[in-house]
Protein backbone atom coordinates (compact mmCIF):
# COMPACT_ATOMS: atom_id res chain seq x y z
CA UNK A 1 0.00 0.00 0.00
CA UNK A 2 1.41 3.37 -0.99
CA UNK A 3 1.66 6.01 1.71
CA UNK A 4 0.16 9.49 1.07
CA UNK A 5 3.55 11.23 1.08
CA UNK A 6 5.22 8.94 -1.42
CA UNK A 7 3.64 10.72 -4.38
CA UNK A 8 5.46 13.68 -5.90
CA UNK A 9 9.14 12.92 -5.61
CA UNK A 10 10.24 10.14 -7.91
CA UNK A 11 13.51 10.11 -9.74
CA UNK A 12 11.77 9.37 -13.01
CA UNK A 13 10.25 12.85 -12.83
CA UNK A 14 13.76 14.18 -12.94
CA UNK A 15 14.22 12.94 -16.47
CA UNK A 16 12.34 16.15 -17.20
CA UNK A 17 9.24 16.26 -19.33
CA UNK A 18 9.65 16.39 -23.12
CA UNK A 19 8.08 19.85 -23.18
CA UNK A 20 10.91 21.14 -21.03
CA UNK A 21 13.59 20.10 -23.49
CA UNK A 22 11.87 19.88 -26.85
CA UNK A 23 9.03 22.37 -26.68
CA UNK A 24 6.35 23.00 -29.24
CA UNK A 25 7.38 24.49 -32.58
CA UNK A 26 5.49 27.33 -34.17
CA UNK A 27 5.45 27.20 -37.92
CA UNK A 28 8.64 25.16 -37.87
CA UNK A 29 10.47 27.55 -35.53
CA UNK A 30 11.11 26.65 -31.91
CA UNK A 31 10.30 29.08 -29.09
CA UNK A 32 14.03 29.28 -28.37
CA UNK A 33 14.74 30.32 -31.96
CA UNK A 34 12.00 32.95 -31.69
CA UNK A 35 13.55 34.29 -28.48
CA UNK A 36 17.04 34.38 -29.98
CA UNK A 37 15.78 36.17 -33.07
CA UNK A 38 13.96 38.73 -30.96
CA UNK A 39 17.11 39.32 -28.91
CA UNK A 40 18.97 40.17 -32.12
CA UNK A 41 16.37 42.72 -33.17
CA UNK A 42 16.22 44.49 -29.80
CA UNK A 43 19.87 44.44 -28.71
CA UNK A 44 21.32 47.97 -28.31
CA UNK A 45 24.88 46.65 -28.49
CA UNK A 46 24.20 44.94 -31.81
CA UNK A 47 22.49 48.06 -33.15
CA UNK A 48 25.52 50.11 -32.15
CA UNK A 49 27.83 47.69 -33.98
CA UNK A 50 25.65 47.81 -37.09
CA UNK A 51 25.61 51.62 -37.06
CA UNK A 52 29.38 51.62 -36.63
CA UNK A 53 29.67 49.40 -39.69
CA UNK A 54 27.39 51.72 -41.66
CA UNK A 55 29.61 54.67 -40.71
CA UNK A 56 32.72 52.80 -41.89
CA UNK A 57 31.09 52.09 -45.25
CA UNK A 58 30.41 55.79 -45.67
CA UNK A 59 34.08 56.48 -44.98
CA UNK A 60 34.93 54.13 -47.85
CA UNK A 61 32.61 56.08 -50.15
CA UNK A 62 34.18 59.35 -49.07
CA UNK A 63 37.69 58.04 -49.74
CA UNK A 64 36.66 56.65 -53.13
CA UNK A 65 35.05 59.97 -54.11
CA UNK A 66 38.41 61.72 -53.82
CA UNK A 67 39.74 59.62 -56.71
CA UNK A 68 37.09 60.95 -59.10
CA UNK A 69 37.20 64.33 -60.86
CA UNK A 70 35.77 67.31 -59.07
CA UNK A 71 33.55 69.44 -61.30
CA UNK A 72 32.16 72.77 -60.17
CA UNK A 73 30.10 75.47 -61.84
CA UNK A 74 30.29 79.00 -60.53
CA UNK A 75 28.91 82.37 -61.46
CA UNK A 76 28.94 85.95 -60.26
CA UNK A 77 27.24 89.23 -61.03
CA UNK A 78 28.16 92.58 -59.64
CA UNK A 79 27.19 96.19 -60.18
CA UNK A 80 29.72 98.98 -59.93
CA UNK A 81 29.43 102.67 -60.59
CA UNK A 82 31.10 105.99 -60.10
CA UNK A 83 29.76 109.56 -60.19
CA UNK A 84 31.68 112.74 -60.69
CA UNK A 85 30.87 116.32 -61.47
CA UNK A 86 29.34 116.44 -64.83
CA UNK A 87 28.99 112.70 -65.39
CA UNK A 88 29.39 109.15 -64.19
CA UNK A 89 29.99 105.57 -65.26
CA UNK A 90 28.61 102.16 -64.35
CA UNK A 91 29.08 98.53 -65.27
CA UNK A 92 27.40 95.24 -64.39
CA UNK A 93 29.87 92.45 -65.15
CA UNK A 94 28.59 88.87 -65.25
CA UNK A 95 30.93 85.86 -65.14
CA UNK A 96 30.43 82.09 -65.40
CA UNK A 97 33.13 79.50 -64.79
CA UNK A 98 33.30 75.71 -65.12
CA UNK A 99 36.20 74.10 -63.29
CA UNK A 100 37.52 70.56 -63.21
CA UNK A 101 40.17 69.03 -60.99
CA UNK A 102 41.60 65.52 -61.17
CA UNK A 103 44.26 63.80 -59.12
CA UNK A 104 46.57 61.94 -61.49
CA UNK A 105 48.81 60.40 -58.87
CA UNK A 106 48.45 60.50 -55.10
CA UNK A 107 49.77 57.73 -52.89
CA UNK A 108 47.84 58.94 -49.83
CA UNK A 109 44.50 58.97 -51.68
CA UNK A 110 44.86 55.41 -53.02
CA UNK A 111 46.11 54.01 -49.72
CA UNK A 112 43.44 55.80 -47.73
CA UNK A 113 40.78 54.00 -49.79
CA UNK A 114 42.39 50.63 -49.03
CA UNK A 115 42.71 51.63 -45.38
CA UNK A 116 39.04 52.48 -44.98
CA UNK A 117 38.01 49.32 -46.80
CA UNK A 118 39.92 47.27 -44.25
CA UNK A 119 38.35 49.22 -41.41
CA UNK A 120 34.93 48.48 -42.89
CA UNK A 121 35.80 44.78 -43.08
CA UNK A 122 36.79 44.85 -39.42
CA UNK A 123 33.54 46.59 -38.52
CA UNK A 124 31.56 43.98 -40.44
CA UNK A 125 33.22 41.20 -38.45
CA UNK A 126 32.54 43.12 -35.26
CA UNK A 127 28.85 43.02 -36.16
CA UNK A 128 29.06 39.24 -36.52
CA UNK A 129 30.89 39.04 -33.19
CA UNK A 130 28.25 41.20 -31.53
CA UNK A 131 25.53 38.94 -32.93
CA UNK A 132 27.12 35.86 -31.41
CA UNK A 133 27.64 37.63 -28.08
CA UNK A 134 23.96 38.61 -27.99
CA UNK A 135 22.91 35.06 -28.85
CA UNK A 136 25.08 33.59 -26.09
CA UNK A 137 23.67 36.04 -23.57
CA UNK A 138 20.11 35.27 -24.65
CA UNK A 139 20.73 31.52 -24.59
CA UNK A 140 22.23 31.83 -21.11
CA UNK A 141 19.17 33.76 -19.95
CA UNK A 142 16.92 31.05 -21.41
CA UNK A 143 18.88 28.32 -19.62
CA UNK A 144 18.70 30.23 -16.33
CA UNK A 145 14.94 30.73 -16.70
CA UNK A 146 14.28 27.09 -17.52
CA UNK A 147 16.50 25.94 -14.67
CA UNK A 148 14.66 28.22 -12.24
CA UNK A 149 11.33 26.84 -13.50
CA UNK A 150 12.44 23.25 -12.94
CA UNK A 151 13.89 23.97 -9.49
CA UNK A 152 10.62 25.66 -8.56
CA UNK A 153 8.69 22.63 -9.79
CA UNK A 154 10.83 20.32 -7.66
CA UNK A 155 10.52 22.63 -4.66
CA UNK A 156 6.75 22.64 -5.06
CA UNK A 157 6.69 18.86 -5.30
CA UNK A 158 8.83 18.56 -2.16
CA UNK A 159 6.55 21.01 -0.35
CA UNK A 160 3.54 18.84 -1.19
CA UNK A 161 5.36 15.78 0.13
CA UNK A 162 6.18 17.48 3.44
CA UNK A 163 2.61 18.77 3.77
CA UNK A 164 1.19 15.28 3.28
CA UNK A 165 3.74 13.88 5.70
CA UNK A 166 2.68 16.39 8.36
CA UNK A 167 -0.99 15.53 7.88
CA UNK A 168 -0.24 11.80 8.15
CA UNK A 169 2.00 12.30 11.20
CA UNK A 170 -0.66 14.36 12.97
CA UNK A 171 -3.21 11.60 12.29
CA UNK A 172 -0.89 8.97 13.71
CA UNK A 173 -0.18 11.19 16.72
CA UNK A 174 -3.87 11.41 17.49
CA UNK A 175 -4.12 7.62 17.71
CA UNK A 176 -0.90 7.36 19.70
CA UNK A 177 1.34 5.78 17.06
CA UNK A 178 3.95 8.59 17.14
CA UNK A 179 5.04 11.21 19.64
CA UNK A 180 4.73 14.97 19.72
CA UNK A 181 8.39 15.15 18.74
CA UNK A 182 7.58 13.49 15.42
CA UNK A 183 4.93 16.13 14.75
CA UNK A 184 7.34 18.94 15.59
CA UNK A 185 9.97 17.49 13.27
CA UNK A 186 7.41 17.30 10.45
CA UNK A 187 6.36 20.91 11.10
CA UNK A 188 10.00 22.02 11.03
CA UNK A 189 10.63 20.31 7.69
CA UNK A 190 7.44 21.82 6.27
CA UNK A 191 8.61 25.31 7.25
CA UNK A 192 11.98 24.64 5.61
CA UNK A 193 10.24 23.38 2.46
CA UNK A 194 8.13 26.53 2.31
CA UNK A 195 11.27 28.66 2.63
CA UNK A 196 12.90 26.70 -0.20
CA UNK A 197 9.81 27.22 -2.34
CA UNK A 198 9.91 30.97 -1.68
CA UNK A 199 13.61 31.05 -2.57
CA UNK A 200 12.89 29.19 -5.81
CA UNK A 201 10.10 31.63 -6.67
CA UNK A 202 12.43 34.59 -6.11
CA UNK A 203 15.14 32.98 -8.24
CA UNK A 204 12.63 32.45 -11.04
CA UNK A 205 11.49 36.09 -10.83
CA UNK A 206 15.10 37.26 -11.15
CA UNK A 207 15.73 34.91 -14.08
CA UNK A 208 12.60 36.09 -15.85
CA UNK A 209 13.62 39.73 -15.42
CA UNK A 210 17.09 38.99 -16.81
CA UNK A 211 15.55 37.14 -19.76
CA UNK A 212 13.23 40.03 -20.56
CA UNK A 213 16.11 42.50 -20.33
CA UNK A 214 18.14 40.52 -22.88
CA UNK A 215 15.35 39.39 -25.22
CA UNK A 216 13.02 42.36 -24.91
CA UNK A 217 9.97 40.22 -24.12
CA UNK A 218 8.88 37.80 -21.36
CA UNK A 219 9.85 34.16 -21.64
CA UNK A 220 7.22 32.09 -23.43
CA UNK A 221 5.41 29.44 -21.44
CA UNK A 222 6.61 26.79 -23.91
CA UNK A 223 10.20 28.00 -24.00
CA UNK A 224 12.42 24.94 -24.20
CA UNK A 225 15.92 23.79 -25.02
CA UNK A 226 16.74 21.59 -28.03
CA UNK A 227 16.00 17.89 -27.75
CA UNK A 228 19.65 17.06 -27.06
CA UNK A 229 21.09 20.17 -25.38
CA UNK A 230 23.77 18.26 -23.50
CA UNK A 231 25.06 16.18 -26.37
CA UNK A 232 28.71 16.46 -27.21
CA UNK A 233 29.55 18.68 -30.17
CA UNK A 234 31.10 15.71 -31.93
CA UNK A 235 34.63 17.05 -32.21
CA UNK A 236 37.83 16.65 -30.29
CA UNK A 237 39.39 19.50 -28.36
CA UNK A 238 42.21 19.87 -30.91
CA UNK A 239 39.67 20.16 -33.72
CA UNK A 240 37.71 22.77 -31.82
CA UNK A 241 40.85 24.80 -31.15
CA UNK A 242 41.65 24.73 -34.84
CA UNK A 243 38.37 26.54 -35.46
CA UNK A 244 39.17 29.61 -33.37
CA UNK A 245 40.70 31.52 -36.27
CA UNK A 246 37.24 31.54 -37.82
CA UNK A 247 35.72 33.39 -34.87
CA UNK A 248 34.32 36.77 -35.95
CA UNK A 249 36.16 38.65 -33.21
CA UNK A 250 39.47 37.18 -34.39
CA UNK A 251 38.60 37.94 -38.01
CA UNK A 252 37.85 41.51 -36.94
CA UNK A 253 41.19 41.73 -35.16
CA UNK A 254 42.96 40.40 -38.26
CA UNK A 255 41.25 42.98 -40.46
CA UNK A 256 42.22 45.69 -37.97
CA UNK A 257 45.82 44.50 -38.15
CA UNK A 258 45.73 44.67 -41.95
CA UNK A 259 44.30 48.17 -41.65
CA UNK A 260 47.15 49.03 -39.30
CA UNK A 261 49.66 47.87 -41.88
CA UNK A 262 47.92 49.91 -44.54
CA UNK A 263 48.02 52.92 -42.22
CA UNK A 264 51.81 52.58 -42.12
CA UNK A 265 51.87 52.62 -45.92
CA UNK A 266 49.51 55.59 -45.86
CA UNK A 267 51.83 57.50 -43.56
CA UNK A 268 54.85 56.60 -45.69
CA UNK A 269 53.01 57.95 -48.74
CA UNK A 270 53.46 61.38 -47.22
CA UNK A 271 56.99 61.28 -48.67
CA UNK A 272 55.69 60.70 -52.21
CA UNK A 273 54.98 63.38 -54.86
CA UNK A 274 51.45 64.38 -55.81
CA UNK A 275 50.46 65.06 -59.42
CA UNK A 276 47.18 66.76 -60.26
CA UNK A 277 45.45 68.35 -63.23
CA UNK A 278 43.06 71.28 -63.09
CA UNK A 279 41.31 73.29 -65.77
CA UNK A 280 38.80 76.11 -65.96
CA UNK A 281 36.57 77.41 -68.70
CA UNK A 282 34.90 80.78 -68.26
CA UNK A 283 32.90 83.50 -69.97
CA UNK A 284 32.27 87.03 -68.80
CA UNK A 285 30.39 89.97 -70.20
CA UNK A 286 29.27 93.37 -69.00
CA UNK A 287 27.37 96.46 -70.02
CA UNK A 288 29.15 99.79 -69.78
CA UNK A 289 28.20 103.33 -70.62
CA UNK A 290 29.26 102.78 -74.19
CA UNK A 291 27.02 99.73 -74.46
CA UNK A 292 27.36 96.00 -74.08
CA UNK A 293 30.86 94.68 -74.53
CA UNK A 294 31.34 91.45 -76.42
CA UNK A 295 31.68 88.38 -74.16
CA UNK A 296 35.17 87.38 -73.14
CA UNK A 297 35.96 83.66 -73.09
CA UNK A 298 38.80 82.37 -70.97
CA UNK A 299 40.32 79.00 -70.24
CA UNK A 300 43.13 77.63 -68.16
CA UNK A 301 44.75 74.24 -67.73
CA UNK A 302 47.31 73.48 -65.04
CA UNK A 303 49.39 70.40 -64.40
CA UNK A 304 50.75 70.59 -60.87
CA UNK A 305 53.46 68.48 -59.29
CA UNK A 306 54.19 68.70 -55.58
CA UNK A 307 57.26 66.97 -54.13
CA UNK A 308 57.61 66.90 -50.33
CA UNK A 309 61.03 68.11 -49.23
CA UNK A 310 60.77 69.05 -45.59
CA UNK A 311 57.88 68.95 -43.14
CA UNK A 312 59.64 69.43 -39.84
CA UNK A 313 59.71 65.69 -39.15
CA UNK A 314 55.92 65.44 -39.08
CA UNK A 315 55.72 62.74 -41.75
CA UNK A 316 58.42 60.66 -40.08
CA UNK A 317 56.63 60.94 -36.75
CA UNK A 318 53.35 59.89 -38.39
CA UNK A 319 55.07 56.80 -39.78
CA UNK A 320 56.51 55.94 -36.36
CA UNK A 321 53.08 56.36 -34.78
CA UNK A 322 51.47 54.10 -37.39
CA UNK A 323 54.14 51.44 -36.84
CA UNK A 324 53.54 51.49 -33.08
CA UNK A 325 49.78 51.24 -33.57
CA UNK A 326 50.25 48.36 -36.03
CA UNK A 327 52.41 46.46 -33.55
CA UNK A 328 49.84 47.06 -30.81
CA UNK A 329 47.13 45.62 -33.04
CA UNK A 330 49.31 42.58 -33.67
CA UNK A 331 49.78 42.07 -29.93
CA UNK A 332 46.04 42.47 -29.42
CA UNK A 333 45.35 39.81 -32.05
CA UNK A 334 47.69 37.36 -30.34
CA UNK A 335 46.10 38.11 -26.97
CA UNK A 336 42.62 37.52 -28.39
CA UNK A 337 43.72 34.27 -29.97
CA UNK A 338 45.15 32.97 -26.71
CA UNK A 339 42.00 34.00 -24.90
CA UNK A 340 39.88 32.23 -27.53
CA UNK A 341 41.88 29.02 -27.14
CA UNK A 342 41.41 29.23 -23.38
CA UNK A 343 37.67 29.80 -23.79
CA UNK A 344 37.38 26.76 -26.06
CA UNK A 345 39.26 24.53 -23.64
CA UNK A 346 37.33 25.82 -20.62
CA UNK A 347 33.96 25.35 -22.33
CA UNK A 348 34.98 21.88 -23.50
CA UNK A 349 36.03 20.87 -19.99
CA UNK A 350 32.92 22.47 -18.49
CA UNK A 351 30.74 20.43 -20.83
CA UNK A 352 32.65 17.23 -20.07
CA UNK A 353 32.45 17.94 -16.34
CA UNK A 354 28.75 18.73 -16.48
CA UNK A 355 28.04 15.51 -18.36
CA UNK A 356 30.02 13.55 -15.77
CA UNK A 357 28.10 15.27 -12.96
CA UNK A 358 24.85 14.40 -14.70
CA UNK A 359 25.75 10.71 -14.68
CA UNK A 360 26.83 10.88 -11.05
CA UNK A 361 23.70 12.79 -10.05
CA UNK A 362 21.49 10.30 -11.88
CA UNK A 363 23.10 7.55 -9.81
CA UNK A 364 22.53 9.64 -6.69
CA UNK A 365 18.85 10.05 -7.56
CA UNK A 366 18.49 6.31 -8.13
CA UNK A 367 20.14 5.54 -4.81
CA UNK A 368 18.17 8.23 -2.97
CA UNK A 369 14.92 6.90 -4.43
CA UNK A 370 15.70 3.37 -3.31
CA UNK A 371 16.76 4.63 0.11
CA UNK A 372 13.59 6.70 0.49
CA UNK A 373 11.43 3.70 -0.46
CA UNK A 374 13.24 1.46 2.02
CA UNK A 375 13.00 3.95 4.87
CA UNK A 376 9.33 4.46 4.08
CA UNK A 377 8.61 0.73 4.39
CA UNK A 378 10.58 0.51 7.61
CA UNK A 379 8.76 3.55 8.97
CA UNK A 380 5.44 1.87 8.28
CA UNK A 381 6.39 -1.13 10.44
CA UNK A 382 7.87 1.07 13.16
CA UNK A 383 11.60 0.35 12.75
CA UNK A 384 12.36 3.86 11.47
CA UNK A 385 11.52 7.22 12.95
CA UNK A 386 9.72 10.11 11.33
CA UNK A 387 13.01 12.00 11.23
CA UNK A 388 14.61 9.18 9.24
CA UNK A 389 11.87 9.42 6.64
CA UNK A 390 12.08 13.21 6.50
CA UNK A 391 15.83 12.97 5.95
CA UNK A 392 15.37 10.44 3.16
CA UNK A 393 12.77 12.62 1.45
CA UNK A 394 14.99 15.70 1.67
CA UNK A 395 17.99 13.78 0.36
CA UNK A 396 15.96 12.69 -2.67
CA UNK A 397 14.80 16.27 -3.27
CA UNK A 398 18.40 17.51 -3.06
CA UNK A 399 19.61 14.81 -5.47
CA UNK A 400 16.86 15.62 -7.97
CA UNK A 401 17.65 19.33 -7.75
CA UNK A 402 21.36 18.71 -8.34
CA UNK A 403 20.56 16.52 -11.34
CA UNK A 404 18.41 19.28 -12.83
CA UNK A 405 21.12 21.87 -12.24
CA UNK A 406 23.77 19.66 -13.83
CA UNK A 407 21.61 19.17 -16.93
CA UNK A 408 21.18 22.89 -17.39
CA UNK A 409 24.86 23.47 -16.64
CA UNK A 410 25.68 21.06 -19.47
CA UNK A 411 23.30 22.89 -21.80
CA UNK A 412 24.91 26.23 -20.98
CA UNK A 413 28.41 24.76 -21.42
CA UNK A 414 27.42 23.51 -24.87
CA UNK A 415 26.20 26.97 -25.87
CA UNK A 416 29.45 28.45 -24.56
CA UNK A 417 31.48 25.91 -26.51
CA UNK A 418 29.63 26.74 -29.71
CA UNK A 419 30.31 30.43 -29.10
CA UNK A 420 33.97 29.87 -28.22
CA UNK A 421 34.56 27.88 -31.41
CA UNK A 422 32.89 30.53 -33.56
CA UNK A 423 29.64 28.65 -34.21
CA UNK A 424 27.30 30.48 -31.88
CA UNK A 425 24.55 30.99 -34.45
CA UNK A 426 20.79 30.55 -34.10
CA UNK A 427 20.94 27.47 -36.32
CA UNK A 428 23.61 25.75 -34.22
CA UNK A 429 22.09 26.70 -30.88
CA UNK A 430 18.64 25.39 -31.82
CA UNK A 431 19.82 22.26 -33.61
CA UNK A 432 18.27 19.06 -32.23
Amino acid sequence: MKSPWRKGLTWSALLLSPLLWVGECRAGESPLAVALGRALTTSPSLQAAELGYAAKKEQVRQAAAKLFPEVALGGSKSVTGADWEGGGASSDPVAMELSLGQSLYSGPLKRSLDYYRLLASAAEEEVASARQAVLLKAAGAAVATLEAREVLRLAGSYLEVTERHLVATQARFRVGEVTRTDVSQAESRLAAARAQRIGAENALAVSRAAFEEVVGAPAAADLALPAAPVAAVGEKLTELKARVDGRPDLRAAKASLEAGRMKVALAEAGHEPVLSLSSTLGRSWETQVVGRVDPVDSYNMTLALSVPIYSGGGTTAAVAQAVAERDALGANLEDLRRQALLEVEKAFLDLSGARARMEANQSSVTSATQARDGVEREYQVGTRTSLDLLDAQHELFSAETELARSRFAAALARFQLLHASGRGTVEEMTRN
